[in-house]
């Protein structure tokens, strides 16, 4: 089951919540809680980083919208570190949760928060480390541990457990991560977005901190997301959100207008319903514009997207950096 909570009215929900970019550029979450098992791969320098995601049978995998409380953790953990106090260990109150994302407080959330916790701390993130012939193939789960404290009231004449805090030892990745502080805040309409693809495509893009006009192509960009659909059905799921159907408004990534290209016309944006073969289909992103109907600027004047990432961020995942996939 998904994190999808009641969310607020509130203006301001995401002022403080970001995540690290490597968490935000790698399909490390599920898009679907029948996604079991998964493999997700990076590019990194002549080859490929590998990590196979594996879901608890009973719980299922950490999905998308379990790393919004991830995400919370990680931000909590900056915050405690600038203020100089130990974060290795974190207790937050379940009020202070749901207030600052933006979450109504009720029964089913309080439900939603200990099935997240859950997932957390039973998907297995497989690596594999190989040096002159020897390796260890190893795993982690997002939270090594946790705690939820609760106490006991009587409701309608019953007595029910409510929560009341929860207590979080991350993993040591999340713990060096938080270390060395690479950091990327979400937009303020991050959370209000219904769709996972919008979101996994603002968190791709978003990692971009260099250049505020760039872009990417299709195939990298449904790689990026972990879509695994036909590149004709990416492009028609997008399409709908951009432009909107059936008299729905349309829903724009945060921070970002989208144009499609091609490169048989390069000269400028195409129309979304163009016939353009899969392999040339770019689409290019503009941060900080209102969507508009065409962009006129030559496809060859527009850089490449280039996440900038830790590299410490990457490598220390443990995994081996090899030319074709292993078997993890």
């Amino acid at each position: 089951m998904s994190m999808l909570l009641e969310q607020t009215a509130s203006k301001d929900i995401t002022k403080d919540i970001g995540n690290n970019p490597v968490l935000m550029v790698l399909k490390l979450f599920a898009l679907s809680p029948n996604e079991h098992t998964f493999t997700t791969r990076f590019a990194n320098g002549d080859g490929y980083v590998y990590l196979r995601i594996e879901g608890n049978e009973k719980l299922g995998p950490a999905t998308q919208h379990d790393k919004s409380f991830l995400a919370f953790v990680l931000t909590r953990m900056l915050e405690m570190k600038e203020q100089g106090k130990d974060f290795r260990t974190l207790r937050v109150s379940i009020s202070e949760y749901l207030r600052k994302m933006g979450i109504n407080s009720s029964g089913h959330a309080y439900h939603q928060v200990n099935e997240t916790i859950d997932r957390l701390t039973s998907t297995k993130v497989y690596t594999n480390v190989e040096l002159q012939g020897d390796g260890v193939v190893s795993y982690f789960n997002w939270i090594q541990s946790a705690k939820v404290h609760y106490t006991t009231r009587m409701i309608a004449g019953e007595s029910k457990r409510c929560m009341t805090s929860f207590t979080i030892v991350p993993c040591e990745w999340i713990v060096n991560a938080a270390e060395r502080g690479s950091f990327v805040e979400y937009a303020k309409g991050y959370f209000q977005l219904k769709s996972q693809l919008m979101q996994r495509i603002y968190e791709v893009v978003s990692t971009e901190t260099q250049k505020d006009i760039f872009k990417i192509r299709m195939q990298e960009l449904m790689e990026r997301t972990g879509c695994d659909t036909s590149t004709k059905t990416f492009k028609k799921n997008l399409k709908r959100q951009i432009v909107g159907e059936s008299g729905k408004p349309p829903t724009n990534v945060p921070e970002h207008a989208i144009y499609p290209y091609t490169e048989a016309h390069p000269e400028m944006s195409c129309a979304w319903g163009a016939r353009v073969l899969a392999e040339k289909q770019w689409f290019v992103f503009v941060r900080g514009q209102p969507q508009t109907n065409e962009l006129n600027i030559h496809l060859d004047e527009i850089p490449e997207w280039q996440p900038s990432l830790n590299s410490e961020d990457l490598n220390s995942l443990g995994v081996w950096v090899a030319e074709e996939e292993e078997d993890l």
